[in-house]
């Protein structure tokens, strides 16, 4: 974690620097909020590099907020359509991300919110 503060703090422009902190924070801390806002400001320093926009998606999936990743997805898609983590194959199975929760019972955030 210290190495990846650090890169942001040498180089506060550096798209790559926040998106891997984002990743970090989101992915080893669990700090999903503080994770997105990372990979949010890569997003705005580069917004032409898809790479953020799918860390983003992913802590969406991460955080249960289904609705908001298939939303990043489209976006991935629109971007890229060749970007290799959103084949056709990968990017077909996503509303079933949707369907696996509602199946067992729980409900993500935004539904409990209704």
């Amino acid at each position: 974690k210290r190495e990846l503060e650090r890169a942001v703090a040498l180089d506060p422009n550096s798209s790559d620097a926040h998106r891997w902190l984002g990743w970090y924070r989101a992915r080893v801390e669990r700090n999903f909020d503080a994770g997105r806002a990372e990979v949010q400001r890569a997003r705005a320093l580069d917004p032409t590099y898809t790479w953020p926009l799918m860390f983003e998606c992913l802590i969406a999936v991460a955080r249960g907020d289904y609705e908001p990743a298939l939303h990043l997805a489209d976006q991935v898609m629109e971007a890229n359509p060749n970007f290799f983590m959103m084949s056709t194959r990968s990017r077909r199975s996503m509303p079933r991300w949707d369907a696996g929760p509602m199946r067992s019972g729980a409900t993500n955030r935004s539904r409990r919110a209704e």
